[in-house]
C-alpha cells in the first residue's frame, strides 16, 4: 500500500512540475538552452551545470512521439504542444549532424527498435560527429517506474 501512493505521489509530483515548466518558462532567445525551470533551487542548479555536457536531455514517450525538454538548444525552438518529437530530431540531424552520420542517426526514428534494444536490456546509443566536428554520443534509455510495455525514455545528447 505505501509503495501504491509513493507511486502515485510521484506522479501527481510529477504532473505539477509539468504544468509549473509550462507557466514559467521565459523567452530564452538570447541564451544558448532553454531549460526546465522547476522552482527547486537544487535542481536547476544541476540543470545548469549539465548543460556544459549536454547537448539536449528529453523525455520522450514512443508511443505518442511527443517529447518534454529538459535541456535543448534554444535554436530548435521546440513547441512541445504543436510539434512531435521525431520532426525535432530530423531537423536536428538535417540541420546540425555531419552528413556521413545522418542515416545512422535516423534508425533511431524507429521506436520499434528502439523498443526491442531496450527490452534486451540494452542501451540504444551512437556517436557521431556534428557539422562543426564536434563529437556526441547519443544514448536512449528506458525511464524507470514505467510499465513492462516500454514507451517512456531519456534521450541524453552527450558531449564526447
Amino acid at each position: 500500500m505505501v509503495k501504491e501512493a509513493e507511486v502515485k505521489m510521484y506522479e501527481a509530483k510529477s504532473k505539477y512540475y509539468q504544468n509549473k515548466e509550462q507557466q514559467n518558462i521565459k523567452n530564452h532567445e538570447n541564451e544558448d538552452y532553454i531549460k526546465l525551470d522547476t522552482g527547486i533551487n537544487e535542481i536547476d542548479t544541476m540543470l545548469t551545470v549539465l548543460q556544459e555536457h549536454y547537448n539536449g536531455i528529453y523525455r520522450v514517450s514512443l508511443s505518442g512521439d511527443t517529447a518534454a525538454r529538459i535541456l535543448m538548444p534554444a535554436y530548435l525552438k521546440y513547441n512541445e504542444k504543436e510539434e512531435n518529437f521525431s520532426k525535432l530530431f530530423t531537423q536536428y540531424v538535417n540541420e546540425a549532424v555531419d552528413s556521413d552520420y545522418r542515416r545512422s542517426m535516423m534508425a533511431f526514428l524507429n521506436y520499434d527498435a528502439i523498443k526491442l534494444q531496450l527490452a534486451e536490456g540494452n542501451i540504444p546509443k551512437i556517436k557521431y560527429t556534428k557539422n562543426m566536428g564536434e563529437t556526441m554520443i547519443l544514448s536512449v534509455y528506458k525511464l524507470k517506474g514505467t510499465t513492462d510495455e516500454i514507451e517512456d525514455t531519456l534521450w541524453v545528447f552527450a558531449r564526447d
